[in-house]
């Protein structure tokens, strides 16, 4: 919520919900990435380039925008909040659908689609932090917020 208007924030909202209907999300799993990757803070960048405040790198980003329609297809269309919710939400889609599998969507959301793969298919162990810190924040965001 740093950086933005009342107004934003309604729009933000309206948006985090109209996309997660769209998927069958429930909302609160999208506020909970955006919570854990941007503390919905405006402008952020990560020291891997992720941008936008469900931090985005730039090539999916750019790819997902012209696949989709979503954004202009240029990366600091990332930086606007909409169009990176939307994105967002498609890619976190997109794995979910990929691995047929919530955790480890999310997972990939994090550490990406190719190497979630190998740590698969090596019996690698699968990195959990960022897992369970979304889940933590889901289920705070639940008790806090759920009407």
């Amino acid at each position: 919520q740093i950086g933005f208007t009342e107004q934003e924030k309604r729009e933000l909202a309206g948006v985090i919900f109209d996309e997660s209907a769209k998927y069958g999300y429930d909302p609160f799993l999208i506020m909970a990435v955006i919570l854990t990757e941007s503390s919905f803070t405006r402008g952020q960048v990560s020291e891997n380039g992720a941008m936008g405040v469900m931090q985005l790198l730039p090539s999916i980003g750019t790819d997902l925008a012209s696949r989709s329609g979503l954004g202009a297809g240029d990366s600091l269309a990332l930086f606007d909040p909409v169009v990176n919710i939307r994105l967002g939400t498609l890619h976190l889609f997109e794995q979910i659908l990929k691995f047929r599998d919530v955790r480890k969507g999310i997972i990939a959301y994090n550490v990406g689609e190719t190497r979630l793969r190998e740590q698969i298919r090596d019996n690698q162990p699968l990195p959990g932090r960022f897992f369970q810190t979304i889940w933590r924040n889901y289920t705070m965001l639940k008790e806090k917020y759920d009407i």
